[in-house]
């Protein structure tokens, strides 16, 4: 039971911090979008 709840513990990690590096990469590219127009 513990190895099964830590288990979705990272797996809701994973995906959080999956979340933030998308939302990052995506702000960068915008900010790269209106620096060249």
């Amino acid at each position: 039971m513990i190895l099964k709840s830590r288990m979705q513990a990272i797996n809701i990690y994973c995906k959080l911090s999956l979340e933030v590096i998308c939302k990052l990469v995506f702000i960068k590219k915008l900010a790269i979008i209106l620096v060249c127009f």
